[in-house]
């Protein structure tokens, strides 16, 4: 009775210490998130967080509509589907309690943008604990600072945060997943993210890894995963308020996107996320990289132990990590899965060195080494808030049309009418402080090339220096009167050289 009842009570111990361990882990990161969002951002880093803030204001009747009458030449106009609902009804109910607690409603959006990071770190946090990763403080602190892009990507009020954070917690319940009940909830997660980004199909990577690692154990389970996994995006899909427009907007934006980036044949150019990287950029985020082969190393070095299990999680997290990190060199958005998944494969790695009790390379044992590796890591942390916070300020200066704004609501246009943008990237920024207006296309120029090919062709040539038309022509082409570009762009010059009349010109 006595050895069981201290049994039990070095369980509850050694839970309460790990529950303690998580939970300064995921305070102390997100702190560091909130000191460089506090000092680096006067406005913010993204263009598109304009646009997922004005649809958080205008509420589930402008987001749950099957018409999106903001744009003239897109898909989207009579077949809208909004390809972030979860994040969008998420959005609403943050700007409501934000609204109640008296706080600033306009940019920097560092409440909601913080939500969202917590969420990140808080689902990264659960996941390292549920597969029982010692050391949290420090692998939580360095997936914070593991890449300056990817940490610059989770500061992004923007919803493959939310995505980043369901991929994360996949894995604890595709690591549990020996009973049916276990594939009905695979089934009800899947459905659930198809609701919560515009590629749930991403999902599909961590389940085909845990799959292809229980495929010798299980056979039928593992082929079942990914068709169970498939099946409950099609549901989430099909069940949806704005279905079948779901389908049409999941084709254009997944596979014509995906098309255009990988093969840029028509002349169409998509934001620069989709960019391979250059040299420089690689330096600069090797680290995940370079984590994710030492962690292999590691793992393969117990390769030779019988007690080794090659089914093992770590092994199926480890994949999900190759997978990212290669898609990297394709385009530069696939670290937003390359960090987390690096940093968690490490600790798992360490784990399961742990679990065995096998000895650690030489490099990185013994209690010196470790005692080191704290201040590394400190001094790290440290180094981060001033190099992070520097880099930032130059960059989280994206700020509303507030100017031009002020300048509409004199009645110099009509309400309602059609303003082309000739650059479909300042549709989020227009949206914000213009709703009263209608454009020519956002978000993703390829909405609007479905439609009006010709047309979005012709913008794009004219923006690109390759076609010239006069104002009428142009007019006559676009069906618009009014034209509209941003001020950090050369076109307005070049189009007021051509005899453009600017009625209005600021320093937005």
């Amino acid at each position: 009775m006595g050895k069981d009842h201290q049994r039990v009570s070095g369980t509850l111990v050694t839970r309460h210490s790990r529950k303690t361990a998580a939970i300064v882990a995921f305070a102390v990161s997100l702190l560091l998130m909130l000191i460089v969002r506090e000092l680096a951002f006067e406005a913010e880093n993204s263009v598109d967080c304009y646009y997922h803030i004005a649809m958080a204001d205008m509420g589930p009747s402008v987001y749950m509509g099957k018409e999106f009458p903001f744009l003239a030449m897109s898909s989207w106009t009579d077949s809208f589907s909004d390809k972030e609902l979860v994040y969008h009804l998420l959005l609403t109910v943050l700007r409501s309690y934000q609204r109640l607690l008296g706080l600033p409603m306009g940019p920097p959006f560092n409440f909601t943008a913080l939500f969202f990071t917590a969420l990140l770190t808080a689902s990264f946090v659960y996941t390292a604990n549920f597969f029982k990763i010692r050391h949290l403080l420090p692998l939580t602190l360095l997936l914070v600072f593991v890449s300056p892009f990817f940490t610059n990507r989770i500061l992004m009020l923007r919803p493959h945060v939310l995505s980043v954070s369901l991929m994360l917690l996949s894995c604890p319940l595709l690591s549990s997943l020996n009973r049916t009940r276990n594939m009905v909830g695979l089934f009800c997660f899947s459905a659930f993210t198809a609701w919560c980004y515009s590629n749930p199909h991403f999902i599909l990577l961590p389940v085909v890894a845990f799959a292809a690692v229980n495929f010798t154990k299980a056979p039928w389970r593992a082929l079942a995963m990914p068709l169970v996994c498939l099946a409950g995006i099609a549901f989430g899909y099909l069940f949806h308020p704005q279905f079948p427009n779901t389908f049409i907007n999941w084709r254009i934006q997944c596979i014509e996107v995906v098309r255009q980036a990988i093969n840029p044949s028509l002349g169409i150019a998509l934001g620069t996320e989709f960019t391979s990287p250059g040299m420089g950029w690689i330096v600069r985020n090797s680290l995940p990289m370079a984590i994710n082969v030492a962690a292999w190393l590691m793992l393969l070095n117990l390769k030779t132990r019988k007690d080794f299990d090659p089914c093992s999680n770590a092994v199926a997290v480890g994949i999900v990590a190759v997978v990212a990190n290669l898609a990297v060199f394709f385009g530069i958005r696939a670290m937003e899965y390359a960090a987390p998944f690096s940093v968690l494969f490490a600790g798992m790695v360490l784990a399961e060195h742990a679990r065995l009790k096998a000895p650690l390379p030489e490099f990185i044992s013994g209690e010196k080494i470790k005692r080191y590796a704290w201040i590394l890591m400190l001094v790290l942390s440290l180094a981060f808030l001033v190099f992070q916070t520097e880099m930032l300020r130059r960059r989280a200066v994206i700020e509303p049309l507030d100017d031009f704004a002020r300048w509409a609501e004199g009645g110099e246009i009509p309400r309602n009418s059609l303003v082309a943008n000739l650059i479909w990237s300042d549709f989020p920024m227009l949206l914000y402080s213009c709703p009263q207006f209608r454009y020519l296309s956002g978000m993703d120029p390829m909405f609007s090339y479905h439609v009006a090919p010709e047309k979005m062709r012709t913008i794009e040539n004219l923006r690109l220096g390759k076609l010239s038309l006069s104002p009428n022509e142009l007019a006559d082409k676009l069906d618009a009167d009014y034209a509209f570009v941003r001020k950090p762009y050369d076109l307005g010059k070049t189009l007021e050289k051509q005899g453009y009349n600017a009625i209005y010109s600021g320093r937005d």
